[in-house]
């Protein structure tokens, strides 16, 4: 039978209270094992579900099974595949027996939810666990204007990667003009927070975008080497390498309400998208159907081009909700602009489980910042296009 997963624990907070009570908690219940000690025990896989020996015995969750497959080169699609009972067990005991295998897995530990007992992920011996409690205290002792002045907005832990995120309460932009005249379109910027303690990211500080009339959240890659620390290197300099590391972004915070201009300032129009070459990056967002991606792939030369023009130009009705569909058709707007289009895929966002809907928001941010970054291409294409 196919292994069984555990689910990966999700936690949405509404105020910061709530989360520092449960970071504080999930420091107590988060803890590591050492692969080596389990091996010495000569630890198996049993029942198609659990990893140990003697008295300690795990269960994997998605996320944790995805790491331990990752780490030590196993293919999850096929192990989870495999049907017959005890099948797996058998062929992951038959793996990790030999020699090279385990002396790899001697430089490894489990992340271990301790209640449960359930591995939420693996990580290396001379990886720098930080959990999300030291992480918020550095941020309330370093930076205690952003943490006590920004505006908390819904943030979220999934297994154990946190998403914290604040607004500014000075930072917006919003001003649109169209054929009805003048009228607001507010964004609110802030900060996106990012933490893990199973491996599977760096801290990361990113721009967030809150657009109060879709209530969507938009989140942008600070760039450069500014924004991110990874979970490595000696504990005494830990900390001043995050601090070093947030500095600059906050310093830069309002440069992204001119971003948002710019946006705003660029007429959405697939096919001086496409021919610009965005279509892969609209793609990497929320990607074809497999019907689709099988008829794109038959096409060669310009009848791609056609079609990705076609299929994109569908996106705001296939992916837009009531409210992107109503900024689309404005008064207020002479055209629809690219802001309005990268609404289109934060507001699919907000429908999605949370942890996708990260990935969206993070990988909308990715498209809106390739767009800001080709905007004199896109004007230029546009301004042909017209003559």
């Amino acid at each position: 039978m196919p292994i069984k997963l555990q689910a990966a624990e999700v936690r949405k907070f509404n105020n910061f209270a709530e989360i520092e009570q449960y970071v504080s908690e999930e420091e107590e219940r988060v803890i590591t094992v050492p692969l080596e000690k389990l091996l010495n025990n000569n630890a198996s896989f049993a029942e198609d579900q659990y990893f140990g020996a003697r008295s300690s015995w795990f269960r994997f969750t998605e996320d944790g099974f995805k790491s331990f497959c990752s780490v030590f080169s196993i293919p999850f699609k096929f192990i989870s595949s495999l049907q017959e009972l005890d099948l797996a067990s058998k062929a992951l005991n038959d793996y990790i027996r030999q020699s090279e295998v385990r002396e790899k897995m001697r430089r490894f530990q489990l992340v271990v939810d301790k209640p449960s007992m359930a591995v939420l992920g693996v990580t290396s011996l001379s990886y720098r666990q930080y959990s999300n409690k030291e992480f918020i205290e550095v941020l309330k002792n370093s930076f205690p204007k952003t943490i006590n002045e920004f505006k908390f907005t819904p943030s979220y832990v999934i297994n154990t990667k946190l998403y914290l995120r604040v607004l500014s309460p000075d930072i917006e932009v919003g001003l649109v003009s169209g054929l009805g005249g003048t009228g607001t379109d507010v964004s609110k910027i802030g900060l996106q927070f990012c933490n893990s303690m199973v491996g599977d990211s760096a801290i990361k500080i990113s721009f967030f975008v809150y657009r109060l009339v879709c209530a969507n959240g938009l989140v942008m890659p600070a760039g450069g080497s500014s924004g991110k620390v990874i979970h490595s290197g000696s504990e005494d300099t830990f900390e001043k390498r995050i601090t070093a590391s947030v500095r600059p972004v906050l310093m830069r915070i309002k440069s992204v309400a001119s971003w948002i201009t710019d946006l705003n300032g660029i007429e959405y129009n697939p096919k001086v998208l496409v021919e610009a070459g965005g279509a892969k990056k609209v793609y990497d967002v929320i990607g074809l159907s497999r019907s689709n991606a099988k008829i794109r792939k038959s096409l060669k030369g310009k009848a791609i081009t056609q079609f990705d023009i076609e299929v994109i130009s569908k996106y705001p009705e296939w992916y837009g909700g009531d409210l992107s569909r109503r900024v689309f058709d404005s008064i207020f707007r002479s055209n629809q602009s690219m802001f309005d289009f990268i609404n289109v895929f934060t507001e699919y966002a907000k429908k999605l489980p949370p942890r996708r809907q990260m990935e969206v928001e993070e990988k909308t941010g990715e498209l809106a910042k390739w767009i800001i970054e080709n905007k004199k291409k896109l004007d230029a294409r546009h301004t042909r296009a017209e003559s």
